[in-house]
């Protein structure tokens, strides 16, 4: 029989190890050109709280394995990058166009010290984030709203709203009758 000291230093030793290993594959991952196993590894190995249809393409960088969960039907195209440690919450029906930031934490310029601050961003049903927007922390986009392409989001995005620029402000409200679902052949298209 194992004495507990040398169980628990073994369990300890193993739990790095695996960590290593999933951080390993995170980076790793970003790589792989067949969506089926890149979204397995994604679901199955990195444990990612994925629904159901979702799509991550090729190239996004995630910092950590956790503290992101995605909805169903939901588009994530190449090359964004997410800085997850704060929490990152997708919601149905999102599509977030290619080459964006979400950064979820953040460093106090008060703080001599430089502490880190964490707060989690919220991308709700149906919202569309453009091409190379920068979602900064604790923004919660709303409900049908929509990031305009280059736009850089400090503040909260109203339900069903349109925000350009930097800082994003609202350009003009969006339809309420968004139908969509992004795994649908009616409608938008994928490639």
């Amino acid at each position: 029989m194992m004495p507990v000291k040398v169980y628990y230093s073994l369990l300890k030793f193993m739990k790095k190890y695996i960590t290593f290993i999933k951080l390993l594959l995170l980076r790793v991952n970003k790589y792989v050109v067949l969506n089926s196993l890149r979204m397995f590894i994604y679901k199955k190995i990195l444990s990612f709280k994925i629904g159901s249809s979702s799509t991550i393409w090729a190239g996004n960088i995630f910092n950590v394995f956790d503290g992101i969960t995605i909805g169903h039907n939901v588009i994530i195209g190449p090359n964004n990058v997410f800085l997850v440690r704060g929490g990152i919450d997708i919601g149905d029906n999102v599509n977030i166009s290619g080459f964006s930031f979400f950064i979820s934490q953040a460093h106090d310029v008060n703080d001599p010290d430089g502490s880190t601050t964490l707060k989690k961003i919220v991308i709700c049903d149906n919202a569309w984030i453009a091409t190379n927007a920068t979602i900064l922390p604790g923004v919660i986009i709303g409900q049908g709203a929509v990031v305009a392409a280059g736009s850089v989001v400090t503040k909260n995005v109203p339900p069903y709203t349109v925000v350009a620029g930097s800082p994003a402000v609202f350009i003009k409200p969006r339809n309420k009758d968004v139908r969509y679902r992004l795994n649908s052949t009616k409608g938008i298209q994928w490639l």
